[in-house]
């Protein structure tokens, strides 16, 4: 499991990670449960700063999806979902707004592409092997 390092200040978002796993959301069409391991492709990465901390939020397919093959990059999410991005980046700013707090992102609220969001996974992945060994 890959935790946002509370000990890495990531330059892009300038904020430490939030040592939770990192939070990867299947934009398919089956609802998953929490926590659901399933393979899938990833597309994109969103930065969310949530208390003053980084909580990368990688858009990924399920590769069972019926829509998996026309999804490579968030271009494609865009182009076969219009307003998918806008719907989610919308929701987990505001999903704690019930208690008066807004999250905001980094990198001007884009949805990085894919090759971002892979260079996000890996370096969470080398930085959670150092830890470990």
């Amino acid at each position: 499991m890959y935790r946002e390092d509370p000990q890495y200040i990531p330059a892009d978002t300038k904020c430490p990670g939030d040592n939770d796993p990192i939070d990867v959301l299947d934009i398919g069409a089956k609802q998953l449960r929490t926590g659901a391991i399933v393979a899938v492709k990833i597309l994109g990465v969103l930065a969310l700063i949530d208390d003053g901390e980084t909580d990368w939020k990688v858009l990924a397919i399920n590769i069972a999806d019926p829509m998996a093959h026309l999804l490579n990059d968030v271009d494609d999410i865009e182009t076969h979902l219009p307003g998918a991005i806008k719907a989610i980046r919308e929701y987990f700013r505001d999903y704690k707004s019930f208690s008066g707090k807004i999250n905001s992102y980094a990198l001007r609220a884009q949805a990085m592409p894919r090759h971002y969001a892979v260079k996000v996974i890996q370096g969470k992945l080398h930085r959670s092997n150092r830890r470990t060994n």
